[in-house]
């Protein structure tokens, strides 16, 4: 609603996504492949853009998984579903695996444990998985997931608030507010759990 005069907050904007995949690139991974079990709104397809773009940039290859849901399903419990099915055809030949989201991750991580695999760690078969945001559970899980860290909105509501209350004063600065750099929280899914700066 920018377009209307009406500030909005983008604290996660969909090319963050390549602190991610910058990371797992550092860690020598040369195929990342896309799961994603989200409905393919605007949102999605611009993560699924941005992977694409960056795979591209970066000479590396990948294949997307895209198994969206039926609006109103379960997303955690179709990326179970269908990580499993992946993973019993053979599908998933990349050392690493991007999530569009975090329940996309959970299901994935789920069924890759299920099946025998150690996301993380240091067994031949094992895939480094990474998600696109903390969506608050990412630290939480087990393994913890690899992800970029949700940014605090207080200072960002606080500024709408003020144009809220006082309106004639008038908005200061773009009407869509980003935050600073992402931090990215390195969970066990590949690496020791800590939060670091996104380079």
């Amino acid at each position: 609603l920018t377009a209307y005069g009406i500030p909005s907050m983008d604290l996660l904007p969909p090319q963050a996504l390549q602190h991610v995949l910058d990371f797992l690139a550092r860690q020598g991974h040369r195929s990342i492949d896309c799961f994603n079990t989200q409905t393919c709104d605007p949102i999605m397809e611009a993560r699924l853009e941005q992977w694409k773009l960056w795979l591209a940039a970066h000479r590396m290859e990948g294949r997307l998984h895209n198994y969206p849901i039926r609006p109103y399903d379960s997303p955690l419990a179709q990326a179970h579903e269908e990580m499993r099915r992946i993973l019993q055809k053979g599908e998933l030949s990349a050392t690493a695996l991007f999530c569009t989201t975090m329940p996309a991750a959970i299901g994935a991580v789920r069924a890759m444990r299920d099946a025998g695999f150690h996301p993380g760690g240091g067994a031949p078969a094992d895939v480094a998985v990474a998600a696109f945001g903390d969506e608050n559970l990412g630290q939480y899980m087990s393994p913890s997931i690899t992800c970029l860290a949700n940014p605090h909105p207080d200072p960002y509501l606080a500024i709408c608030i003020d144009w809220l209350r006082q309106p004639h004063a008038g908005w200061v600065g773009p009407l869509r507010m980003r935050a600073a750099e992402p931090a990215l929280f390195l969970g066990e899914s590949t690496a020791t759990p800590r939060v670091v700066e996104a380079s």
